[in-house]
């Protein structure tokens, strides 16, 4: 008779056990998607290797697209006035200032990484790149044209704070 009143308490307690180690299993997975997640998150605000432009990187749909935001020498030495986008092979679009210009539109790799066209304003082509975060604050970037191929290393930076309003006396 006692074994017949432990059993169903065993019973409720493995059942209650297998929840309590379900919901713990599906939260450590939630947990670590997010850290997956993280790792393969290239948002941000990045420095070309070179340092001639920065790069905010944000979601769009599903995917993650680029505008330049920064240049290292925004005023064309040849005309005195803001650098457009001359090169571009589409004459509509070359007067277009290249601060603020869209250039990028990565797609997610299954693997990891990300995919997808670049847009060099230098001579006026698309690329076909792929990005892989090499750290939380290191992305290489690998373009190609046919079997030629190269690498850029940017680096995240902090976006530069405006400065606060000046009050009016």
């Amino acid at each position: 008779m006692k074994l017949h009143g432990i059993v169903p308490i065993v019973r409720v307690q493995r059942s209650s056990m297998g929840g309590t180690v379900r919901s713990l299993l599906g939260v450590l997975l939630l947990g670590l998607s997010a850290t997956l997640a993280q790792a393969n998150d290239i948002a941000g605000t990045w420095l070309t290797g070179k340092g001639e432009a920065r790069i905010r990187i944000a979601p769009c749909g599903a995917n993650q697209c680029g505008t330049i935001v920064w240049l290292r020498e925004p005023i064309d030495r040849d005309t005195g006035r803001p650098q457009v986008d001359d090169k571009n092979q589409d004459a509509s679009k070359r007067n277009r200032p290249i601060i603020g210009m869209p250039m990028l539109e990565m797609r997610p790799q299954p693997g990891g990484g990300w995919q997808g066209p670049i847009y060099n304003s230098d001579d006026g082509a698309t690329y076909q790149t792929t990005t892989t975060l090499t750290s939380p604050t290191s992305m290489t970037v690998r373009g190609c044209v046919g079997l030629l191929c190269g690498d850029d290393r940017w680096t995240k930076v902090e976006e530069p704070q405006e400065p606060p309003a000046r009050r009016r006396r």
